[in-house]
């Protein structure tokens, strides 16, 4: 190898990482992928209105609002490889609003609250799949609370408590088909 060709390898090599720095491809390697972002509003041709942070490398928005043109809005942080919302606040144009963590997969919620437009409101852990609430606390519109365990295919209260507007408290087992007290 001549002198020529040693010098030409290592002004590549130069060039590469000069490259890969001023692209923020070291801080992203260095887990500081925050700061390898920009902050601009983007109105794609669907109707969609995308504003905050967006990373450098893919594109993608990491942190802001998105606003679609059938009124859905999603706000918080999102996954920086895919756009999708991964901890935030989702409203639907019914007027639902889910709030928390959100499963990558499936996009549904999976730790958070769920407040319907009935006033129906569910707090705690969700199956990803169902989008049902499994364990945590639900509150009735008619002030009705059951907190607790709840089984998957029916969506009843197996064990825990339920509490009645008039005071009244049931805690202990219930039956998964008929959501009664079994045992105490």
């Amino acid at each position: 190898m001549t002198d020529t060709e040693t010098f030409l390898g290592i002004m590549t090599i130069c060039v590469v990482l000069v490259t890969l720095s001023y692209f923020g491809f070291f801080d992203w390697l260095r887990g500081n992928k925050d700061k390898v972002q920009f902050f601009q509003t983007v109105v794609p041709d669907d109707g969609r209105v995308i504003e905050g942070i967006f990373c450098d490398i893919t594109g993608m928005l990491i942190q802001g609002k998105v606003t679609h043109a059938n009124g859905q809005i999603e706000e918080g942080k999102f996954d920086r490889f895919e756009g999708q919302l991964i901890e935030g606040k989702l409203t639907s144009p019914e007027g639902m609003v889910e709030e928390g963590t959100r499963e990558k997969l499936t996009r549904t919620l999976i730790q958070g609250k769920r407040t319907s437009p009935d006033g129906m409101v569910e707090e705690g852990t969700f199956d990803g799949f169902t989008r049902t609430l499994i364990e945590g606390k639900l509150t009735y519109p008619g002030g009705d609370v059951e907190e607790g365990t709840r089984d998957e295919e029916t969506r009843r209260l197996i064990k825990g408590k339920k509490i009645f507007p008039d005071g009244r408290i049931e805690e202990g087992k219930f039956d998964k088909d008929t959501g009664k007290l079994i045992e105490e």
